[in-house]
């Protein structure tokens, strides 16, 4: 799912590092409409959680951009030749996630 890996924060202590890279994609048709997700709906769950974003994706650890991008327009219906692809530079940030406790997470969104 993610990476784990230890980063010594201070020579006494040492803490837990997960780091995540998500992309964001913005996606238009022909007539400069961009997608929305609306919506999330949960398999195990009966709940729909309503959204107004631009989908994004989880890189997987064996993944680069360009990979997590065919996977996403391959789940979209879109051809990967027909589109075109540019990547901003990443924006990271450091969360501390209840539900990973005693681990800080390193947020990068692209």
């Amino acid at each position: 799912e993610v990476q784990l890996f230890e980063s010594p924060s201070d020579a006494r202590q040492k803490e837990l590092l997960r780091k995540l890279n998500v992309l964001h994609f913005h996606i238009r048709d022909s007539f400069n409409n961009y997608l929305v997700q609306t919506a999330l709906s949960f398999p195990d769950s009966a709940a729909t959680e309503k959204s107004s974003n631009f989908p994004m994706a989880e890189l997987r650890p064996y993944e680069d951009e360009d990979g997590c991008t065919r996977r996403m327009l391959r789940e979209l219906g879109i051809p990967f030749t027909t589109a075109t692809v540019r990547y901003s530079t990443p924006k990271s940030k450091r969360v501390f996630d209840p539900t990973y406790p005693g681990v800080v997470t390193l947020s990068e969104h692209q």
